[in-house]
């Protein structure tokens, strides 16, 4: 059994991590249970908000995986295909800035504090999805 922890910071909702940031870290524990490559594609699906600064376990057959709290199920994992190249590749970081002042969350953002996309944070990603 695998356990973790998520630290305060990379919440997203004022009291649940941040879905994205949690999801990785699901994957990375997936990686490490199975012994698989880093690059292995894992689906991780989210069924209820991760809970802040308490001890967290990860179990699992090597097939599949769960991750729950006080009888909650919170995530479920496995390894998956792997997945298609993006259609189009990448856009250019000049694309990018420029499409950054029409995120929404600029105006008005339901979690300011979120590690990914709060406008309220110095200290977090700052992503601007437009």
């Amino acid at each position: 059994m695998t356990t973790l922890a998520i630290p305060r910071r990379f919440n997203g909702p004022p009291n649940s991590a941040n879905g994205g940031w949690f999801s990785g870290r699901v994957a990375q524990l997936v990686h490490e249970a199975t012994r698989s490559a880093a690059e292995a594609a894992v689906t991780v699906r989210l069924h209820a908000p991760p809970p802040l600064e308490v001890t967290l376990a990860l179990e699992g057959d090597g097939t599949s995986y769960r991750m729950s709290h006080g009888g909650t199920l919170l995530a479920t994992a496995e390894l998956a295909a792997d997945l298609p190249a993006p259609p189009g590749g990448p856009v250019t970081f000049a694309e990018a800035a420029a499409v950054a002042t029409a995120y929404e969350g600029l105006v008005e953002h339901p979690f300011p504090t979120c590690f990914s996309c709060g406008t309220e944070r110095t200290d977090a990603m700052s992503l601007r999805p437009a």
